[in-house]
């Protein structure tokens, strides 16, 4: 079974930080998605975030909150996908400068995100997510 975490950052606007893969990339290449990878044998999902930001954007995360779990099977197999949340305020241009893996990122709204080629289970995570974040706000 693939076992991934996935960290989903907000900013003081209530957008949601994306990255834009590259080409060269197995996994949604020339996709926008979010930031994370595999879970390492024996690591905890928590723990698997965080490293993963930190690797992908120099960015230390102390306490991601748990948001979701998903499990799905599709051609690559069953996965377990782990999304925690964190508030981000750093601008797009400081995360670009530090952003080691895929080839560009961006703080996007709901009403952005319909603009961004980005898998179908991403594009509906990432609007489900912005719109619990906009019912909390009220």
């Amino acid at each position: 079974m693939r076992r991934v975490a996935l960290i989903v950052a907000r900013n003081p606007k209530g957008k949601i930080l994306l990255q834009h893969r590259d080409g060269n990339t197995t996994h949604k290449p020339n996709k926008w998605a979010f930031f994370g990878g595999h879970i390492e044998e024996g690591e905890e999902p928590s723990v698997a975030a965080a490293r993963e930001f930190m690797e992908e954007l120099g960015v230390l995360i102390e306490n991601p909150i748990h948001t979701l779990t998903i499990m799905y099977a599709d051609m690559e197999g069953l996965t377990e996908k782990h999304f925690f949340t964190t508030d981000l305020d750093e601008s797009a241009e400081s995360l670009r400068a530090k952003q080691t893996e895929g080839d560009g990122l961006g703080w996007f709204s709901r009403e952005e995100l319909r603009g961004l080629d980005m898998s179908q289970e991403d594009f509906y995570l990432a609007n489900k997510i912005l719109q619990s974040w906009a019912t909390d706000r009220q």
